[in-house]
């Protein structure tokens, strides 16, 4: 298996169109089908159900997904590490961890160059990762997720607290709640062990890992979705989306920071400043999302 055939896969599987990849890669549409036909006889499984709409995952195809996004991430780790200039050249490779994590980390975006100005910053949305592993295996030098974890060589740091709530593009009855129709964010584990209990499985229109396209179908549709508020705290100070304070479809979750004890001082003094970013971002956005 090459692994130009596994990006190939991995980018129909994300976008859902053999002739729109086909067209980012700048190979024709024949060659590209061809060479997911050989992946699959390769695996001897069907990958992909396809149809005059596109394309969607079968059950092994969802499997072998979830492996291609850590071996390519993987992949392209090596080839920036063969390319560093020298074995000296400092770097610090950043994992967020978990979906949630990633919007306090956007929120920063700007200042992350600053904080490490001397330093090659690598991102990497890994929400499947074990974060222990990849710091101890020095696959990344920090992690960006909602979980503490306890490790005699590691430190997690708490960054602030935020909430997932339930929201609107206008106000809702609560007594109509129950039956409408819901949006939720497709984090594989997280949301949906707290509205399984809560949310009708019938009633769930949309599961996506992307806010712009749930806040997108939630402002064109009669809908309501679960969301972090501080991802949309600007969206709740406009009064675009409306905080339905429905208490039985919210929970709180934790933003941490993890990195390995023996970093030395200039880092570790950088990832401080690092943390003390995502918590201004954070408190911030807590500010906007209640006035």
């Amino acid at each position: 298996m090459r692994i130009s055939t596994l990006r190939y896969f991995y980018e129909v599987a994300q976008i859902k169109s053999i002739s729109k990849v086909a067209a980012i890669f700048h190979i024709s549409q024949p060659a590209l089908s061809n060479q997911l036909f050989k992946l699959e006889s390769e695996f001897g499984e069907k990958l992909f159900e396809r149809s005059n709409r596109g394309v969607e995952l079968t059950e092994k195809g969802e499997i072998l997904y979830e492996y291609a996004k850590e071996i390519i991430m993987q992949y392209d780790n090596l080839l920036q590490d063969m390319k560093s200039e020298s074995p000296d050249q400092r770097k610090i490779k950043i994992s967020i961890s978990n979906i949630y994590a990633n919007y306090v980390v956007n929120k920063v975006s700007n200042s992350i160059i600053k904080i490490f100005s001397e330093t090659d910053v690598y991102i990497n949305n890994d929400y499947i990762a074990n974060e222990n592993a990849m710091l101890l295996n020095n696959r990344a030098e920090l992690a960006v997720g909602c979980s503490c974890i306890c490790d005699p060589d590691l430190i997690s740091d708490y960054v602030g607290t935020d909430r997932m709530i339930l929201v609107s593009r206008k106000n809702i009855d609560k007594t109509k709640i129950e039956n409408m129709p819901i949006a939720l964010l497709n984090d594989r584990v997280e949301t949906a062990g707290k509205v399984n209990a809560k949310v009708k499985y019938e009633n769930i229109v949309l599961r996506t890992d992307s806010l712009e396209i749930l806040k997108g179908y939630i402002y064109s549709n009669e809908c309501i979705g679960i969301l972090p508020r501080m991802a949309i705290s600007d969206d709740l100070e406009s009064k675009s989306l409306v905080n339905l304070d429905a208490s039985e479809y919210e929970w709180d979750y934790n933003l941490y920071v993890t990195y390995r004890k023996d970093m030395d001082s200039k880092m570790k003094n950088s990832i401080s400043q690092f943390r003390d970013s995502l918590e201004e971002a954070l408190n911030e956005s807590s500010i906007k999302s209640i006035v």
